[in-house]
This record gives structure tokens, sequence and C-alpha cells, in this order.
């Protein structure tokens, strides 16, 4: 009996489990939509569903620290925004270890989801098997598109834009001391 023992294991090992997640997670996030078994899909598609909340959560968390500072008037605001945000950063980081899809998954994608609360993606059935072992086949998917290459364009120069910002603030803040 399976008793308290949550989760397929898809008969790999724990450590290849891992492995599969973050190879399907980048997969899903890099393109949007990726082919795999019925039973894989159903597994991790609430990773996925986490992964975007966590970068959903950071934003208004931000948010909402940065609100709360400007009525107490303290002066290191920005600092602490920041490391709020670095910090759900870090954990995107520690399930999907590529910083150009977290940065993705943080400023393309997540705001995308910003006025969905959960359901960020889908599982469709295929009417196939896969012809090796006649495993059912299923499409894990994004409900909204990805974002154009443009548009990821214009976020990386945004992304320079505010690296370029910090490090003025950065030399000001020297200069005063």
């Amino acid at each position: 009996m399976r008793h308290r023992k949550k989760g397929r294991t898809l008969g790999r090992s724990s450590s290849h489990r891992k492995a599969l997640a973050r190879n399907l997670l980048r997969s899903l996030l890099e393109h949007g939509t990726i082919v795999t078994t019925l039973a894989k899909a159903k597994e991790y598609a609430p990773h996925a569903d986490k992964l975007i909340t966590i970068a959903k959560r950071a934003e208004v968390k931000a948010k909402a620290l940065a609100e709360k500072l400007e009525d107490s008037e303290q002066e290191n605001i920005e600092q602490q925004v920041n490391a709020l945000r670095a910090f759900y950063f870090k954990k995107a980081f520690s399930i999907l270890r590529d910083r150009k899809l977290v940065q993705r998954l943080f400023y393309d994608i997540a705001p995308q989801y910003a006025g969905r609360a959960g359901g960020y993606t889908q599982v469709l059935h295929l009417d196939k098997t896969r012809l090796g072992d006649n495993a059912r086949q299923a499409v894990l998917k994004l409900v909204e598109e990805l974002p154009e290459e443009s548009e990821r364009e214009k976020t990386t120069e945004e992304l320079n834009q505010e690296k370029e910002r910090r490090k003025e603030d950065e030399k000001k803040k020297k200069e005063k001391e």
C-alpha cells in the first residue's frame, strides 16, 4: 500500500526525477508547450504553476513592501525591495538553474499572468500513444502565449537600463560618503 506517499515515482530514482522536472520545466518555460507522457504532464504541471506563482509573488510583495516603507520614510527602501526580489529570484533559480530563463520567467512570463489567480498550465490529452512503449501522450502548455522575440529584446534592454541606473545610484551614494 502506498499510504502517505505523495507524487508519482515514474520508475525513476529521486535524483533522476528532480533532473527530469528541471528539464521539463525549462522546456515548458522556453517553448511554451511540450509533448510528453500523460503521467509526466500531470505530475509537473503544478510545479510550473508554482514557479509562475513565485515570480508573481515577488512583484506583489515588493510593491507592498515599498508602499509600507514609504509610509515610514526609511532611507534604504530600494535596497530592501531588491533584497526581497533577490530572495524570490534565488528560489526560482534553485529549481531551474538557468539565469536567463529565470529572468524571462520574472520579467516576461509572470506579468502576463498578473490578472489570473492560478491555473497557468493546461494538460491536453493526445489521442496517440508513443511508438516504443505505447505510453499515452499529452501536451503540457502554458495558457497564455509566450511573448514574441521583439518583446523579449525590449525587456532585455530594460534590464540593462535598470542595471545602469543601479550603478549610477551606487556612485552617487559613494560620492555622498
